[in-house]
C-alpha cells in the first residue's frame, strides 16, 4: 500500500507548497470541463436508447414499433362529462374534427393527425375489418336493403304501376310501408339530399350534400362512422373517442418532447372549449415520456438543491464551522465540473437514469471529503505547520478512503456489463465522478485550506470516539435490538412482491398516466406472413387463462370467407338504365311526396313537403343526374 500512498503523499505536499498555482490549474480544468461539456454532452430523453438494441427481444420491439408507428403515437382522449349520459353521435364525430384540424394547423409540431379510418379509402374491403358480429348484421341490413335497390336498379315490370320513374315508384312504394323511426331517418336524409341538390344547381354531386350518406343511418356510435370510438378499459360500458397525432419528436433536451406534447396538450384543448360536454386529455408512450421528463427535470433539480443545502447544514452541524462546510461544498462543486467533462470525453450523453449521477455524487462522494474534513479539524488544533497538519490528515485516512472510493467507482462501473445503457452509461459517469471526487479531495481541500486555514484555539478538537467498552452484558444490549427489529419486520418482507410495471415508476397524479391506464394496448405481439403460424398461435392462446383476447389480420380472413359462404342468399339485381324525369313528372313527383309526408312527423315531414313545394319547378336533368 505504502507504493500507493506516497506518491499521493508527495502530490498533496506538492499542492500544500503551490496552492495558488494548484487552484488555477484545478480552475482551469473546471472551466476546460464546462466549455467542453456546453458544446459536445447532449442529454437524450429517448427511452429507447435506454437498452441494448443488439438484445433480440427488444431488437424484435423496435422493428415492431417501425413497422406499426402507431404504437409510438400520441393520443388525444375525448370523454364525455358524464359518461352515464353520453352526447349524440353527431356531437363526438364534431369534437375529434374540430381537435383534428386545431393539430393539423400546427406543423411545427405535428407530422400528421387522424381521427377516424377512412372508410371511403378502403372501399369494399372496409366491410372485412369490422367486428364479425356487426359483418353479420350488415349482411342482414343488406338483404333488407335489396328490394328498395330493384326499385331504383331494375326494369319496373309491375312496379311501373307505381310509376313511370324510379324516383316517383320509390316514393309510392314508401307509402305501403309502416313508418317507423328507422324509415322516418331514412327518408329524411334522402329528402334533404333533394332538397339540396334542387337548391344548388350547380353544386357538384356528393356524399353527404347532394347525395346521401346512407353510412350515417348506421351510426349508432361514432365507430360506425370510422372514428376511434373504443370501450374505456376500467370500465367497458363506457366509452371514449380518440385522436391520433405523429409528433415531430425532438429528443435533444430533457424537456425538448415535453415542449411538443404541452403543445399539442394546449391546442387541444383549446378546440375543445366549444364542446363543454366533454373533457380531453393527452397520453401514449410519448406523453408519458414527455411528462416523466419534465418531472424528472423540474424535481432532480430540487432535489439537487435540497440535498447540497443538507449536507451544507450537516457539515456545519458535525464541524462547527461554517468555513469547513463551504470548503467541502467548493470541492464537491469542482469534482462536479471534471465529472461533467469525463461524461462527455467517455459516454458524449445523458440519458433519463444518467442525469442523475449529480445526486450520486453529492451523496456519496461528500463521504470521502467528510472524512478529510473531520480528520483536518482534528489535526489543526493540534498543529501548526500545514504540511505536518495535511500530512497527518492523510496518513490517517488515505487507506480508508481510497478503498472506499475504489470499492464504490468500482461497483459502479461493473455495470457496464449489463445490457441496460441506460444504467451501464450511469455506472460510467458516476464510477469516474467518485475518483475526481475524491480527487479534489487531495488537491482542492488542502490548497482552500492552506491559503485560509481554519483559526481554532490550540486544543479545541473534536471530540475522538474511542472504541467500546469491552465486557459486560451491556454489550449484549444492541445486537438483541436489531435482532428484536429484524424479526419484527419479518411479516413485512414477506409481503415484499416484484412490480414489473413500468408505469408504477412514474408519478401516478399525471393525466398521461392517469389515462393511458384507461387505453387497452396489447402485451404480446406475434409476427408473421405465413397465415397458417398466425392461425395456429391463435387457437393455441384462445384458451390460455392468462389471455384476454386476441386481436389479428385474421379476423378480415374470417369474415371474407363468410360473406363468401351466405353471398348465394342475396337476391340478384338486374340492372337497367333508369327512365330519365322529364317536366311532365314533375307534378306526380310533387304529389308524391306531399301524400307520403302525410305518413310522418318530425323532420321526415318537414323534408318531403319541402321537397314537394320545390320539386314542382325543378331541372328535370338535375333530378335524372341525381336519380
Amino acid at each position: 500500500m505504502r507504493s500507493i500512498h506516497r506518491p499521493l503523499l508527495i502530490g498533496v505536499l506538492h499542492v500544500v507548497q503551490h496552492p495558488v498555482r494548484v487552484l488555477l490549474v484545478a480552475g482551469a480544468c473546471v472551466a476546460a470541463c464546462a466549455l467542453l461539456a456546453a458544446w459536445k454532452l447532449n442529454i437524450s430523453s429517448d427511452q429507447n436508447k435506454l437498452f441494448d438494441p443488439n438484445v433480440q427481444f427488444f431488437r424484435d420491439f423496435l422493428n415492431f414499433s417501425q413497422n406499426f408507428p402507431e404504437n409510438e403515437a400520441t393520443y388525444v382522449v375525448i370523454q364525455s362529462a358524464n359518461a352515464n349520459h353520453p352526447p349524440p353521435t353527431a356531437r363526438w364525430t364534431a369534437i375529434a374534427d374540430a381537435i383534428t384540424a386545431r393539430l393539423r394547423s400546427m406543423p411545427e409540431f405535428v407530422k400528421s393527425v387522424d381521427s377516424k379510418v377512412p372508410i371511403d379509402q378502403l372501399g369494399a374491403q372496409g366491410l372485412l375489418f369490422d367486428d364479425p358480429q356487426r359483418v353479420r348484421q350488415s349482411f342482414n341490413d343488406v338483404k333488407r336493403f335489396i328490394p328498395l335497390v330493384k326499385l331504383w336498379a331494375e326494369k319496373p315490370g309491375l312496379a311501373v304501376l307505381l310509376g313511370r320513374t324510379p324516383l316517383e315508384r320509390f316514393l309510392n312504394a314508401l307509402r305501403t310501408q309502416k313508418p317507423s323511426p328507422e324509415i322516418a331517418d331514412f327518408i329524411t336524409l334522402l329528402a334533404k339530399s333533394w332538397n339540396y341538390a334542387i337548391e344548388h344547381p350547380d353544386a357538384p354531386l356528393k356524399v353527404g350534400s347532394t347525395l346521401p350518406d346512407l353510412a350515417s343511418l348506421d351510426a349508432a356510435d361514432p365507430s360506425r362512422l370510422g372514428y376511434y370510438y373504443v370501450p374505456d378499459e376500467s370500465d367497458p360500458s363506457h366509452y371514449l373517442m380518440l385522436v391520433r397525432v405523429y409528433q415531430r419528436s425532438d429528443y435533444d433536451s430533457l424537456t425538448a418532447i415535453s415542449e411538443t406534447i404541452e403543445a399539442i396538450r394546449d391546442a387541444s384543448k383549446d378546440a375543445a372549449k366549444s364542446f363543454p360536454e366533454f373533457t380531453v386529455a393527452v397520453t401514449g408512450r410519448p406523453a408519458l415520456e414527455a411528462d416523466e421528463m419534465r418531472t424528472t427535470d423540474t424535481d432532480s433539480h430540487r432535489a439537487e438543491i435540497v440535498a447540497a443545502i443538507a449536507v451544507f447544514i450537516g457539515l456545519v452541524a458535525m464541524l462547527r464551522s461554517i468555513w469547513l462546510a463551504f470548503a467541502g461544498e467548493i470541492a464537491l462543486a469542482v469534482g462536479i465540473a471534471w465529472t461533467f467533462g469525463w461524461a462527455t470525453l467517455s459516454v458524449g450523453e445523458l440519458n433519463l437514469l444518467s442525469v442523475v449521477f449529480l445526486l450520486a455524487l453529492i451523496g456519496i462522494g461528500m463521504d470521502y471529503l467528510v472524512q478529510i474534513l473531520t480528520r483536518y479539524r482534528q489535526e489543526v488544533a493540534r498543529r501548526d505547520d500545514p504540511k505536518t497538519i495535511w500530512m497527518a490528515v492523510f496518513h490517517s485516512v488515505s487507506l480508508p478512503i481510497n478503498t472506499a472510493c475504489l470499492g464504490a467507482a468500482g461497483a459502479f462501473l461493473v455495470s457496464v456489463l449489463t445490457h441496460f445503457r441506460g444504467a451501464a452509461q450511469l455506472g460510467i459517469i458516476a464510477g469516474g465522478g467518485l475518483v475526481l471526487c475524491l480527487l479534489a479531495g487531495y488537491v482542492i481541500l488542502p490548497a482552500l485550506l492552506t491559503l485560509v486555514p481554519l483559526r481554532v484555539k490550540v486544543g479545541a478538537e473534536l471530540p475522538d470516539l474511542g472504541p467500546p467498552a469491552s465486557g459486560g452484558k451491556h454489550n449484549l444490549i444492541l445486537p438483541l435490538i436489531w435482532l428484536f427489529l429484524l424479526a419484527a419486520g419479518v411479516p413485512f418482507m414477506q409481503r415484499t412482491q416484484f412490480d414489473p410495471g413500468l408505469l408504477t415508476m412514474q408519478a401516478p397524479n399525471l393525466e398521461s398516466v392517469r389515462m393511458v391506464k384507461r387505453l387497452q394496448t396489447w402485451s404480446a405481439v406475434v409476427l408473421s406472413k405465413d397465415l397458417q403460424t398466425l392461425r395456429a398461435v391463435r387457437d393455441a392462446m384462445k384458451d390460455a387463462p392468462t389471455v384476454e383476447s386476441t386481436e389479428s389480420i385474421l379476423t378480415a380472413y374470417d369474415n371474407l370467407q363468410w360473406l363468401r359462404d351466405h353471398e348465394k342468399e342475396l337476391p340478384a339485381v338486374e340492372w337497367s338504365e333508369p327512365a330519365s324525369i322529364e317536366s311532365k313528372d314533375l307534378p306526380q313527383i310533387a304529389k308524391s311526396a306531399a301524400t307520403l309526408a302525410k305518413t310522418f312527423t318530425g323532420s321526415a315531414s318537414d323534408e318531403l313537403k319541402k321537397f314537394a313545394r320545390l320539386v314542382a319547378h325543378a331541372d328535370p336533368v338535375r333530378l335524372t343526374a341525381w336519380q
